[in-house]
């Protein structure tokens, strides 16, 4: 303060202070304060812009100065303290950046993200539980759901799968045994963000995937082909008898044979 006011100085440097002390008899004592005033930081915060449901914005800040950047809120942001990230709303966002320089001064900056509404819904048309990671579960897709229920049935009407969570899917079993390959109905309740409600049905094709040992059998006067599906042995072409210890077995594998 100065004479009793607040002062800030108007640009930055060293400025020296002259303290007057006078005490009660009319002495003075002199002396002098150097303050020295830093320059102000800058930032700067882009790109205000506008994305549909579940797209990625860039959220891009810098300033002049060294120092720290914190995004907030920082939940919807991939990096919340770097000066170059991303970030996928599901609404309209208003993303605030602070900077704070070394010497502990900040400044701020915002982004403004409008959010384009698509509603999206479904379930995946087909899927292929056999363990390879790709495709295994049959899940709910889509944006800007609050909440959902999907049921399964199979070809008798049988309910074999039922959730009400976006997170949790049908991997293919019923009652701790896999069900056979074949065309399933899928019925869906929905509960949207904005309030709507709907319900949505259709068909997925639970495929299945396994390793098949082929057999040709070949005798003096006749030959038959044995496919192994499962550890069942299914015989075609022509019949034979299989003499074990007279007749040699030629065994290929069939990989990735799809039955359904």
């Amino acid at each position: 303060m100065v004479d009793g006011e607040t002062y800030t100085p108007d640009e930055d440097g060293i400025i020296t202070y002259t303290v007057i002390g006078i005490s009660a008899d009319g002495c003075q004592l002199l002396t002098t304060v150097d303050l020295v005033v830093v320059p102000a930081p800058d930032i700067t915060a882009e790109l205000d812009t506008i994305i549909n449901t579940g797209g990625t914005v860039n959220l891009i800040a810098n300033s002049s100065f060294p120092g720290s950047y914190v995004w907030s809120p920082a939940f919807e942001v991939e990096c919340p303290t770097c000066p170059v990230t991303t970030a996928s709303p599901g609404n309209d966002e208003t993303f605030v950046v602070l900077f704070t320089d070394q010497n502990g001064c900040y400044a701020y900056d915002t982004v403004l993200v409008l959010v384009n509404y698509i509603e999206g819904i479904g379930v995946a048309s087909g899927f292929s539980p056999n363990g390879d990671g790709i495709n295994d579960i049959l899940f709910v897709q889509g944006y800007n759901l609050e909440a959902v229920h999907l049921q399964v049935y199979n070809k008798y009407g049988e309910r074999v799968f039922e959730a009400s969570n976006q997170g949790v899917g049908w991997d293919g079993a019923y009652l701790n045994r896999d069900e056979n390959p074949g065309v399933f109905t899928w019925v869906l309740d929905y509960n949207l963000v904005d309030g709507r409600i709907g319900r949505i049905s259709g068909n997925t094709t639970l495929f299945r995937y396994f390793l098949h040992k082929f057999y040709f059998l070949q005798t003096a006067n006749q030959s038959t082909a044995f496919l192994l599906l499962n550890g069942w042995g299914v015989r075609f072409l022509t019949k034979a008898t299989y003499n074990k210890g007279n007749f040699p077995v030629f065994q290929t594998f069939i990989k990735n044979f799809a039955y359904i």
